[in-house]
């Protein structure tokens, strides 16, 4: 279980490959790429889905530039 302080994190919604690669204006190949790469993903019922927080740390710590609040 989350601790409090990160409780809200872990309520977001987790987004598919196409919804991420839309947002953030790059193909669903670039996506399964990042994935590939080390971006935290989940495998829920056969689908690749990722919580938004975790692809915003994940792409900050390799300098690519994100639009503000891309997912929302």
């Amino acid at each position: 279980m989350p601790k409090r302080a990160v409780m809200d994190r872990y309520k977001a919604d987790l987004l598919p490959k196409k919804v991420i690669a839309g947002a953030l204006r790059v193909s669903v190949k670039t996506v399964e790429r990042w994935i590939e790469g080390g971006l935290p993903c989940r495998n829920v019922f056969g689908v690749v889905r990722c919580n938004p927080h975790d692809v915003t740390d994940w792409l900050k710590l390799r300098n690519v530039d994100l639009p503000a609040g891309w997912w929302k």
